[in-house]
């Protein structure tokens, strides 16, 4: 059973492991997720999802230096 599409979008940003919101799309349709777009067209989901990429970065930086 799938996780939601939305919290697992915002596990995989937070993660590190996609350094954009695209990537965030091609690992949910990896992990057999459908109709990705739709559910994460909202403004306020993409802008949630590029801050907890960019954190997710920012703290790799900051891990790795």
């Amino acid at each position: 059973m799938h996780r939601n599409i939305i919290e697992r979008a915002y596990e995989l940003a937070a993660s590190g492991d996609a350094p954009d919101i695209l990537h965030v799309k091609m690992k949910l349709s990896a992990e057999g997720y459908t109709h990705i777009d739709s559910h994460l067209d909202g403004s306020k989901i993409r802008a949630d999802l590029r801050a907890l990429i960019a954190r997710s970065q920012a703290r790799d930086m900051v891990h790795s230096g």
